[in-house]
């Protein structure tokens, strides 16, 4: 019996490489596409808020929490006590710190900007002076009010203490912004340090309860600060 020959089939080499290259560009299309289409979802929901303040946001009864509210009235009182009712000092509160710490020119001033952005202290005390004279571009002098910062206060709640959870907050999330929380609190400490303006911490207990002998102690420690300074 004769066995014919087999037929050889022709097999044309599969050019993986060239599947991986066309996987890889529908992955990377399809990531470009999911990034347009979030950012025109974002685009659109910050229309939507900007076309509807009503919707959106409200008036506060109040720029302070109620520990911040005490502790603003108290120091108040103590800048009109007797030691301290001559120096001509004035109390701001929630006040961004781009608004009195200056930015050195330089190719890292961008990124200083941004460590300074979005942070402010909760009270700072000003030393008038009411003869302050400026020279306009007409070339007019004039004179007005300027108001120096003299002494930065931090009142530190509970937060600054451990990691706070919540039913809303898992304790990973909790642990990240009490870190958070440690990293802005030294990058405060040593700003403070570098520009020479006095920051004085008060912290509170846990419980983040007030009572008149923290307005006692705290009256104390800025006048200790301000008339220390001034002499």
């Amino acid at each position: 019996m004769m066995f014919g020959r087999k037929k050889q089939q022709n097999i044309t080499p599969v050019n993986v490489q060239a599947i991986f290259d066309k996987q890889n560009k529908l992955i990377e299309d399809l990531k470009n596409s999911l990034n347009q289409l979030q950012t025109e979802n974002r685009q659109l929901r910050s229309q939507a808020v900007e076309d509807n303040p009503d919707k959106n946001f409200w008036l506060s009864d109040s720029i302070m929490t109620p520990n911040e509210s005490f502790f603003y009235y108290h120091i108040g009182e103590a800048l009109k006590g007797e030691k301290l009712k001559n120096m001509k000092l004035y109390l701001f509160a929630q006040v961004s710190l781009h608004s009195f710490v200056k930015l050195e020119k330089g190719v890292t001033a961008d990124l200083a900007k941004t460590k300074i952005l979005s942070k402010s202290v909760d009270f700072l005390i000003c030393k008038d002076d009411p003869n302050h004279t400026h020279q306009r571009k007409d070339g007019r002098i004039v004179t007005f009010h300027r108001y120096r910062p003299v002494l930065a206060i931090e009142i530190d709640g509970s937060s600054h203490l451990q990691a706070y959870y919540s039913g809303d907050t898992t304790k990973e999330q909790a642990d990240k912004a009490f870190q958070r929380q440690l990293a802005n609190d030294r990058f405060k400490n040593k700003l403070f340090a570098a520009i020479g303006l006095p920051l004085l911490r008060y912290q509170l207990p846990a419980t983040d309860t007030v009572c008149k002998t923290d307005s006692d102690k705290l009256q104390q420690l800025i006048e200790n600060t301000l008339l220390g300074s001034a002499t």
